[in-house]
This record gives structure tokens, C-alpha cells and sequence, in this order.
């Protein structure tokens, strides 16, 4: 069994049409993760309207090769779900303006959500996206909303280090 680790942003603008990273993940040279869970959606105290029933698509991508992180957005900290484990190997982008563009670049998995309903993938047990030591696993929007959003996003991503 691995150690568990969260990385949470909250608060974020998402960019009005254009493409966006919610999060980017390089696995370290040492281990593997296995991605256990992903939320994201909005959230606010104003009732939701019309605006905020957008359809979008959520991509999960294989980075391998010539590295170019995107930029433009946070380093959020893996927390540990067990207090005794280590800090996270595996590091964190979140909520990239500016998209990666590794070399190689997977879709591995591209799926419509409604924004109101928020998105959640939570795999079975042994049917969960790996990364192999060195390699990046990216959550991406192709294309933003194509109004603002007036309520506020949130996103979390869930994995396991192994080795």
C-alpha cells in the first residue's frame, strides 16, 4: 500500500474560453501514483442561474518527453492523509492559464460535464491512471466557459505514491 496525498485550489477564475489546466502532475524519478480522485465544479451563496449551466469538457493527458510546464497559477502542497508518511514526491501545478505542452501529450480520457453539477472521478481499485517515475498527468479544460463564472471554483485531486 502507498502513501495518500490531496492538493486542493479554491477561489480560482477560470479563463473565459480559453483553454485551462486545472491541475498538472510530475510523478518523481523514483515513483509511481496512481490518481484515486479528481473533483472540480463551482460553489457560491448566490442562487445558481442560467450562466453558470455551462457545458464543458474535462481531459485527462499523459505527458512524456521534452518537459514545458504551463504557467500562470499555484504550487499547492500535497497534504498527507496519514500524519506519519512523508511529504509528497509527486509535484503539483494547479489552475494554469498558460497550458502544458510537453512534448508528448496522451488524452487518455476527454468527458462532458455541467458546470453546475460539478465533475467527480473516483476509479475502482485497479482501474485508476498511472504514472510511471518522470512522467506528468495533466487535468485540462480544452476550452473555458464561454461567460464568466459568477459563483467560485473549486478543485481537488487525489493520488497514491508508490515506491
Amino acid at each position: 500500500m502507498g502513501r495518500t496525498y490531496t492538493a486542493t485550489v479554491t477561489g480560482v477564475t477560470v479563463p473565459v474560453t480559453a483553454a485551462f489546466d486545472i491541475f498538472e502532475l510530475t510523478s518523481p524519478a523514483t515513483a509511481i501514483a496512481k490518481i484515486k480522485e479528481i473533483v472540480c465544479g463551482i460553489s457560491g451563496t448566490a442562487d445558481f442561474g442560467d450562466a453558470q449551466a455551462e457545458g464543458l469538457d474535462v481531459q485527462f493527458l499523459k505527458g512524456t518527453g521534452t518537459t514545458n510546464s504551463g504557467s500562470g497559477g499555484t504550487t499547492p502542497t500535497g497534504t498527507k492523509h496519514e500524519d506519519s508518511d512523508p511529504a509528497a514526491a509527486v509535484t503539483v501545478e494547479a489552475s494554469n492559464t498558460t497550458v502544458d505542452s510537453t512534448a508528448t501529450l496522451t488524452t487518455m480520457r476527454n468527458e462532458p460535464f455541467n458546470v453546475q453539477m460539478g465533475f467527480r472521478y473516483t476509479p475502482p481499485d485497479g482501474l485508476e491512471y498511472r504514472m510511471a517515475p518522470s512522467t506528468r498527468f495533466i487535468v485540462r479544460l480544452p476550452a473555458g466557459p464561454a461567460s464568466a463564472f459568477t459563483a467560485t471554483w473549486h478543485a481537488s485531486i487525489t493520488w497514491e505514491e508508490i515506491g
